[in-house]
């Protein structure tokens, strides 16, 4: 049997996964920090999902890195070959970082993850290039590629597919938000997560709600609400926790409290409640979209630069924060 495999990231991204997957052919390749544990259990349930080798330590020394790439080389060369080469064919779904292990054994398809997707896919210069000079930035990259990965391709062959319109991936899930460049249209498929929703039955959306843990009681927490602001990990660009209370508390401070929800990102540690204790918390980890369709709708939709206001209806009014922010925020932001 050919899977469809998830190799994703984040929670939007398990979201199309699962809308665009029938049950039977799902298969869950996941990491310690690719999505939140609550998450991870309910997919662990399935009893189809491998944790793949990785590396914890973000800064390893030399030697280190060196033993880890060894290893991984040995577990994907013997143990994952010999246990799960029933998988080998089949397609992964997620981001567009993989080894060459992956490219050889499985086909390569990339799932949209926000408005980074298209930025990334339109900011690359050979998109745009005359012929003889693609070829001249194709030679170029290759050299920079060969001196960056060098040791990585000797003990693993471990690195990363860049380019998103390389041969090497099979297909774009995109919804569309932005731009699409000619040149990746054949690879694209073009999905409605609305269409899709209304395309599963009764039973799939129960079992697509429960892995988010998704029940009547966050439901029953917004009823009567108009305006829903969505957080971001600020921390993650170098903002401080008193900073990033501070910006919020100003974007609060536009709003009628009484009607006011805020969504915290799956990725944030910070205690919401004890700072904005007028203002409804919803700490539960899951994709905003599933607001957009569960037929929740606000009358306004808050962010710094979160690309989760564009699942919900064409309605819906959008504040856009982050352009109106000091510049030391404005700078992490482009």
């Amino acid at each position: 049997m050919s899977y469809k495999i998830f190799k994703g990231h984040n929670l939007y991204q398990l979201l199309i996964y699962l809308l665009i997957t029938k049950e039977e052919e799902r298969y869950f390749f996941l990491s310690k920090k690719n999505l939140p544990n609550k998450v991870k259990e309910k997919i662990e349930l399935t009893d189809k999902y491998i944790y793949l080798l990785e590396n914890e330590e973000k800064k390893i020394s030399f030697l280190d890195k060196t033993i880890f790439l060894l290893k991984k080389y040995l577990y994907y060369k013997i143990v994952f070959y010999g246990k799960y080469k029933f998988l080998f064919g089949s397609e992964i779904l997620g981001d567009s970082n993989d080894n060459i292990f992956f490219i050889k054994n499985f086909k390569i398809s990339i799932i949209e993850d926000g408005i980074g997707t298209y930025d990334y896919i339109n900011s690359r210069k050979d998109l745009n290039l005359e012929e003889n000079d693609k070829k001249k930035e194709k030679i170029k990259k290759k050299i920079k590629f060969f001196i960056k990965n060098f040791v990585n391709l000797i003990f693993f062959q471990n690195f990363e597919i860049n380019n998103y319109h390389d041969k090497k991936i099979s297909k774009f899930y995109l919804t569309g938000i932005k731009k699409i460049p000619d040149i990746l249209y054949q690879k694209t498929n073009i999905i409605e997560l609305k269409k899709l929703w209304n395309e599963k039955n009764e039973e799939e959306k129960e079992k697509i709600l429960r892995i988010f843990n998704f029940n009547k009681n966050i439901l029953k927490k917004i009823r009567n609400k108009k305006f829903i602001l969505f957080t971001q990990p600020l921390e993650a660009r170098e903002i401080s926790e008193d900073k990033k209370i501070k910006i919020y508390a100003n974007i609060i401070s536009n709003y009628d409290k009484r009607f006011l929800i805020l969504k915290k990102h799956p990725r944030e540690k910070t205690d919401y409640k004890k700072y904005f204790k007028d203002v409804t918390i919803i700490e539960e980890e899951f994709p905003a979209e599933l607001f957009y369709l569960l037929n929740v709708e606000f009358d306004k939709v808050i962010t710094l630069f979160s690309t989760a206001v564009f699942g919900g209806a064409s309605k819906t009014k959008i504040d856009f924060y982050g352009i109106k922010l000091d510049s030391k925020l404005l700078k992490t932001l482009k």
